[in-house]
C-alpha cells in the first residue's frame, strides 16, 4: 500500500512540475501595446481588468483604446485553461480555441482571429527568456506569411486575435508588453518604440510619413527629425525580421518605385543614420 501511495506521489509531482512550467497570458499586472495598420495608422492598447461569469466558466475580460488612459472599450472575453495550455474565446453563443500552447511543429490548430476560425499549421516551437522566464514561441502561417504566438504574451498581432485571414483593412501588430508598468518584451523588428516604463506621453523626436499603405508598386516617405544626410540609410525588414531591402536616403522626402520584388505581406522600415535608429514604421504590401 505505501509503494502504491509513493507511486501516486511522484506522479502527482511530475505532473505538477509539468504544469508548473507554463506561463499564464491572462494577467491583470500586464498592459499590451501595438500599432493597428488599415484605414490609418493608430496605436492600440490592451489590458486584462475584471472578469465575467458565463455558465459555469469565468472569462476574463479584455478591454482596449489607443491610449494607456483610454482603455475603457471592451472588446472580448477569454478564459484561459492552465493544465490544458490553451486560451479561449467567448463570441457571444459559444466558445473559440484561439491558442494552443500545447503543440507541436506539424500540428494544424483552429485559431479564432478577425472575428472567425483561422486553420493555420505550425511550423517550429521554439524557446525563448521574457523577463526571466522560459517561454514557448509557436512560429506558424496564416493567410498573411509567417507569424508566432509567445506564452504569457499572445500573438504578434495582439491578445485576442490569435491568426489573420485574408484581409486588408484589420492588421494589428504587437509593439510592446509591459508587466507591472515595466517593459518585459520589445519587439525586435520594432527598435526604439518601446519606453522603459508604461508612459500615456509616449513621444518620438523623429518619425517618418509614408503613403499609400497599404501600396501595390509605388510609396512615397517623408523624413521628419533631424536633417537627413551623410550616413543615412533606410532597411526594410519581413516579419521574421530578415532585411530584404536597403538603399541610402540623401532626402527629407523619398519616391520609392517599382515595389514588385517585395511579396505581399507586413514589412518593417527603419530610418538609420550615422549608425543610430532614428524612426520606424510599418507598411503593408498587398
Amino acid at each position: 500500500m505505501n509503494k502504491i501511495c509513493v507511486f501516486v506521489f511522484l506522479i502527482s509531482c511530475f505532473s505538477h512540475s509539468i504544469y508548473s512550467q507554463y506561463h499564464p497570458t491572462l494577467l491583470e499586472s500586464q498592459v499590451w501595446k501595438g500599432v493597428t495598420y488599415g484605414w490609418g495608422v493608430f496605436d492600440f492598447y490592451q489590458k486584462v481588468q475584471g472578469d465575467s461569469l458565463i455558465g459555469e466558466e469565468y472569462y476574463m475580460k479584455i478591454y482596449s483604446g489607443q491610449g494607456e488612459d483610454q482603455m475603457d472599450y471592451m472588446v472580448g472575453l477569454l478564459r484561459e485553461d492552465e493544465a490544458e495550455q490553451r486560451i479561449y474565446i467567448w463570441t457571444g453563443s459559444e466558445e473559440h480555441l484561439i491558442y494552443d500552447f500545447d503543440v507541436e511543429a506539424g500540428d494544424v490548430v483552429s485559431s479564432w482571429g478577425v472575428g472567425t476560425e483561422q486553420n493555420i499549421t505550425v511550423t517550429s516551437v521554439e524557446t525563448l527568456t521574457i523577463d526571466g522566464t522560459s517561454r514557448k514561441k509557436i512560429n506558424f502561417n496564416d493567410q498573411w506569411g509567417a507569424a508566432y504566438w509567445i506564452e504569457g504574451m499572445g500573438s504578434i498581432y495582439g491578445l485576442i486575435d490569435g491568426a489573420l485571414g485574408n484581409i486588408v483593412d484589420y492588421n494589428p501588430v504587437m509593439t510592446c508588453l509591459y508587466q507591472n508598468n515595466n517593459l518585459i518584451w520589445d519587439n525586435p523588428l520594432d527598435e526604439g518604440n518601446c519606453d522603459a516604463t508604461l508612459s500615456i506621453d509616449e513621444t518620438r523626436l523623429s518619425t517618418m510619413d509614408y503613403y499609400p499603405n497599404p501600396f501595390t508598386t509605388n510609396m512615397r516617405i517623408n523624413f521628419n527629425g533631424p536633417t537627413v544626410g551623410g550616413n543615412a540609410y533606410l532597411r526594410v525588414y519581413d516579419v521574421m525580421g530578415v532585411l530584404v531591402f536597403e538603399m541610402n536616403v540623401n532626402s527629407s522626402m523619398l519616391e520609392m518605385d517599382g515595389l514588385t520584388f517585395l511579396s505581399s505581406g507586413l514589412y518593417t522600415m527603419s530610418w538609420i543614420q550615422n549608425g543610430n535608429h532614428v524612426a520606424s514604421g510599418r507598411i503593408m504590401k498587398l
